[in-house]
This record gives structure tokens, sequence and C-alpha cells, in this order.
């Protein structure tokens, strides 16, 4: 008797009458192409013999499906680059803790983690780099940096007087446009607060300070800030997952419009440098989580 497991050397008939190879009743039949299997979206065309070979055709189906899965829950929000979503999701890696001081970063592993090129992952590197957060070293590569405490506080202190300055002036120049704008700012951020969302809230936040700076009317000190808030975008983000952080954020801000609106520029100043120090004291918990 022939072993059941050996192929015979004659051709074996299909339910349909055509001859195929031999193949094992777990392989699929010739005529239910890959895209017949259980895929969550459109797959790639399988070049030259992989449609031959029933097992490798699995695997890339396999492969494929996996691809696209991860491709679509690793994404940039919608008007967001590649290259800013990458730089959000390595610093958060690094402040939570999951990339520790001294690790090194490679481009290629990067870009083969989110499934992208290695172009978006340079940029990102370049812009972390500017924070702080990380190191660009000769011969070393990237590591990923030491911010303590102390660092961090003279960050945001300077960062106070500049948006403190920033709000005094906005209160003198600001047209009523102007003005307008600033308060329905102010009250999507209480819709957004509504909403619990952390990363929505950053967004509006990060609208509603630029409003300001530009408010201020000089262009210097709009750059200088704009400068010095890109090295502590990581930590001012981070700080709305502090739970309550988020409610008492919009409360404040809506402190600063009232000053701004009523021209009254030494309450403007000293309710956004009151601001400002608050977030640097929301956003100092996670200094731990990057320094040694």
């Amino acid at each position: 008797m022939k072993d059941s497991k050996t192929c015979a050397s004659a051709p074996i008939p299909d339910k349909r009458g055509e001859s195929t190879a031999c193949r094992t009743p777990h392989d699929p039949l010739p005529d239910r192409p890959a895209q017949h299997l259980s895929s969550p979206g459109p797959l790639r065309p399988l070049a030259g013999k992989a449609k031959c070979l029933p097992i490798r055709t699995k695997v890339i189906c396999i492969w494929e499906r996996y691809r696209l899965a991860r491709r679509r829950t690793i994404k940039p929000a919608r008007g967001q680059t590649r290259s800013h979503f990458l730089e959000e999701r390595i610093a958060e890696d690094i402040i939570n803790g999951r990339l520790s001081p001294g690790t090194r970063l490679e481009e290629q592993a990067l870009a083969d983690r989110f499934d992208t090129s290695r172009t978006p992952v340079r940029e990102a590197l370049r812009r972390l780099a500017a924070t702080g957060l990380i190191e660009i070293r000769p011969r070393r590569g990237v590591i990923v940096s030491t911010v303590t405490r102390d660092r961090l506080a003279q960050m945001f202190e300077t960062m106070a007087e500049l948006e403190g300055a920033c709000a005094r002036l906005a209160a003198q120049r600001m047209s009523e446009d102007d003005l307008a704008r600033l308060i329905a700012l102010r009250d999507e951020g209480a819709r957004i607060m509504q909403t619990a969302d952390p990363d929505a809230y950053a967004l509006h936040n990060r609208k509603f300070h630029a409003a300001i700076y530009s408010g201020a009317g000089n262009a210097v000190l709009e750059e200088t800030a704009q400068s010095v808030r890109a090295r502590l975008a990581p930590f001012r983000s981070a700080q709305f997952h502090i739970p309550g952080r988020v409610i008492k954020s919009a409360s404040e801000h809506a402190e600063v419009v009232d000053a701004i609106v009523h021209r009254d520029g030494d309450r403007a100043y000293t309710s956004m440098r009151a601001h400002m120090l608050t977030v640097s004291d929301a956003s100092s918990v996670f200094a731990t989580r990057v320094s040694v």
C-alpha cells in the first residue's frame, strides 16, 4: 500500500476536473486567488512565481494583512505630516520611559517600526535634537538625552517671560477681528475640554498660543517664542495626560483672554506668566522619566 502522505506522480484532478499539482488539503485551490483569503483590505498583486506556490502565497498574504493593519493603526492625524507624527511618537516614548537615556536610535529601525522611509525619520530626529530630547553625536549616532528637572524649569521660566510679554503686547495691539478669533479659540477649547481628548486639546493649545504670539505684533518676539516653544513641545503636550489638567488649562486660558479683551496688559502678562509656570509644574513630573 502506498503511503497516504506520498504524492502520486499523476496530476490530481480538482473539483472542476482540471489537473493540478500535488497539494495538501490545506493549500488553496488555484482558482481561489489570494485576494479571496480573509484580508482587511486590498492586497498588492503578487509577482511572478508566487502565484504557483500556495504556501508562499499564504505567507505573503499574512504579511500583507499585518503590514496594512499596522499602517491603519499608526498614521498621522489629518493635516499632520508624517515627520511631525514621528516626532510626537518618538518624544512620547522618551517621556514615558519606553526609551531610556543613552538608548541609541537607528533610523532604519524606526523606519521599519512605523512602516515609512528614512527621510521623515531623519527630519523628526533633527527636530527632536533641537528640543534637547535626543543628541546627535559624531561617530556615535543618535542617542536619547538626559533632561534634568532643573534644566526643564529654566526652559519653562524663559518661556513664561516670553509668553507673558506676548500677552501684554497682544492686549495693546490686537485688532477687533483678532480679538474675535481669540474668543472663538477660547470657546473651542471649552468644547474640546468636554470631550476629554488630551491629543485634541494639545492641538488646540498650540493654535491658542500661536494666536497670542501673532497678536503681539512683534515678529522677532514671535519667532523667539516659537523657537523656545518647539524645544518644550513634547513636555507641553504630555501635561494634558495628567487627570484634570485639561480643565485647569481651559480655565487659565479664559483668564488670559479676559485680560486681553479688556486691554489690560499688566493683567494679561501676569495671567499668562502664571499659566506657564503652572504648565512647568505639571510637565516636570515627566522629567524624572527621561533623566538619571
